[in-house]
């Protein structure tokens, strides 16, 4: 199953932390944070993953996961000289198998990922997403899940779960898009996963979206706060 990473995003909440540099290469306990997040993979079943990234990011980023690691999976980084979104980069992602795990590059569980599946038995997933009733103080619950069907997924807060930021999605991505008819709108550049499809295919009753579960907890360095608490728990847990 391949694996792409998506760490090409502005981190305009974490300019003051970054610098110039991206948010995947911050330090978490001697070790960038994308490090620790290929190491979090490696204990799964993963066994491709592709590392998206701004182009002026593309050599820090190969040079910090490839000179010093050996890793049970191939491993690539590739660069987009524009942000083109999540919904940008996954389509652009290059594979035959049909469907990719998608992973946004500033957050990560303690506990080993899930495999997540596309089920053909209800109607025809357009993805599935891990979501956790666990998060950080500071993170919104903006998901609502009916046994395996997410019924309910927004940008503010009110809900059950949070999006884990790890989803199972069909490819070619476009396609799933166009399910929508009017929304073809959306695909100028960039445009998010989730404001397009996740959004459009949660109606009552609807199947489009599936759910697994989680408690682990969710570290995600999307903010400064964030940042500080996975330093700190990580300090604590090894």
């Amino acid at each position: 199953m391949p694996v792409v990473i998506l760490a090409a995003g502005d981190g305009t909440r974490m300019a003051g932390v970054t610098g110039d540099g991206p948010k995947c290469l911050l330090d978490v306990q001697g070790k960038p944070f994308i490090v620790r997040q290929l190491e979090w993979l490696a204990e799964t079943w993963i066994d491709d993953v592709t590392i998206w990234v701004n182009e002026r990011d593309e050599r820090a980023v190969r040079r910090a996961t490839m000179n010093d690691y050996v890793w049970p999976f191939d491993l690539d980084v590739q660069s987009e000289d524009v942000r083109s979104g999540t919904g940008g980069a996954l389509q652009a992602v290059d594979t035959d198998a049909g469907e990719v795990v998608a992973i946004m590059g500033d957050v990560m569980l303690d506990a080993p990922l899930p495999r997540l599946t596309l089920k053909r038995d209800k109607r025809y997933r357009l993805a599935c997403i891990l979501v956790t009733d666990n998060a950080g103080p500071e993170d919104k619950k903006n998901v609502s899940v009916t046994e395996d069907t997410v019924t309910a997924y927004v940008r503010t807060g009110g809900r059950e779960y949070v999006d884990c930021g790890v989803w199972l999605v069909r490819l070619p991505v476009t396609d799933c898009v166009g399910c929508a008819g009017s929304m073809g709108g959306y695909l100028e550049s960039p445009w998010d996963v989730e404001d397009v499809f996740f959004t459009a295919y949660t109606e009552p009753h609807q199947q489009y979206i599936g759910a697994v579960v989680t408690h682990a907890y969710q570290w995600h360095i999307g903010n400064p706060e964030g940042y500080e608490r996975m330093c700190r728990d990580w300090r604590l847990t090894q």
